[in-house]
């Protein structure tokens, strides 16, 4: 995303704060990707590749969870 900088930039404040021997916190929530993720789109391919146990697959829903937005937290997906 382009509002979130480069790699280079990511790179060059990183680095910037090692010369201030500064410490950064970032905000990271890594267990949450969009559907259009490359490792989503993957593993959702086949059970049998090696992005499948990026995410849990599910014949049916193991819970009755509702979603603060409405709906089901769940969704099968062929």
């Amino acid at each position: 995303m382009d509002e979130f900088g480069t790699l280079d930039d990511i790179k060059k404040l990183m680095s910037e704060m090692n010369k201030r021997d500064m410490k950064l916190i970032m905000d990271l929530v890594p267990n949450h990707t969009s559907n259009e993720h490359k490792w989503f789109i993957k593993s959702r391919k086949s059970k049998d590749n090696s992005y499948s146990d990026y995410y849990y697959w599910f014949d049916e829903p193991i819970n009755d969870w509702s979603a603060c937005f409405g709906g089901s937290v769940w969704q099968y997906d062929e």
